[in-house]
Formats: C-alpha cells, structure tokens, sequence
C-alpha cells in the first residue's frame, strides 16, 4: 500500500482571503493557463498576463493575489504528524508525495520547514510535465513506483 499525499492545500495551506473576487480566483485556478503553468510550459510572467487577459483584471491585481499567498504558506503540521505516525505503525507503508506546482512554486515550498525525507517520491507537475487530473499522470505515478492503482490511496483537497 501506498499514500499519495497532495502537497499543496494538504501538506501546505495558504491563505484563500485575496482581493480578487472569489468566482473569478477559482475560474483563474482552474484554467488552461494555470494547466500550462504547473506543467512548466509558461514562465512566471507570461502566466500573470494570460490571466489578467483571460479575465479582465489588472495584471498586478493577479501578481498581488498570488503575493498574498505566497506570502502565507505554512505547513500543516497537524497533517505532517499523521502522516509520521500511520508510517510508524505500519512500516510497510510508502509515502509519496504529488503537487501541481510550477518550478516558481516548487523554489517556495523547498523554503518551507518541510521534512521532505517522509517521501519516498515526489511527483511535481513542473518536472514531469504532466499534472493531476490528467490521466496520464494517475498511470504515470503507479508506474514510477512499481504499484497498481489499486494500491495506492490519493491524499487531496
């Protein structure tokens, strides 16, 4: 059995209370932009601006909006203490962790006080190029480490 564990909003929280409307930080998230962003296929600024396009906002309203939470991400240690503890009683189980993240966002969370040696592996979008919820990455990862899918148990928000 393994525990695939969402790095980003499971491990790592940040604040959700930015200025921009909530409908349209949501619909920013989930856009191919963002996509293309987590893959690695867009740098930094090129990402803000096909935002602030795609959405009719100012593009230093979406810098800020993401500042602010960059600015707040913080482990959640009550997570990582489950985590420590399922792993101490039963020594057979991997962890494995998996984030959608741009090599930007990546640089941030290496920052963090973030025992990363509870991972076995670490799937990142930006490394790969491929990110959850595409298919590919689901039979990617059991691949990676020699599992089926069933074996494996997703840790997300």
């Amino acid at each position: 059995m393994a525990l695939l564990v969402e790095i980003k909003n499971v491990l790592i929280t940040s604040s959700k209370d930015v200025a921009t409307p909530k409908n349209t930080w949501c619909s920013m998230l989930c856009s191919d932009a963002t996509a293309e962003y987590q893959c690695g296929w867009l740098s930094q600024v090129e990402y803000y601006d096909r935002l602030a396009d795609g959405f009719g906002v100012a593009s230093e309203a979406v810098k800020t909006a993401f500042e602010t939470v960059h600015r707040t991400l913080a482990v959640d240690e009550a997570v990582v203490a489950a985590i420590v503890q399922a792993k101490a009683r039963d020594g057979q189980l991997r962890v494995l962790a998996v984030a959608n993240l741009s090599s930007d966002e990546v640089a941030m969370v290496r920052a963090l006080p973030l025992d990363c040696g509870m991972f076995e592996d670490v799937f990142i979008s930006s490394e790969l190029g491929m990110r959850k919820p595409e298919l590919r990455f689901y039979r990617h990862v059991p691949d990676a480490v020699g599992r089926t899918p069933h074996e494996l148990i997703l840790l997300d928000r």
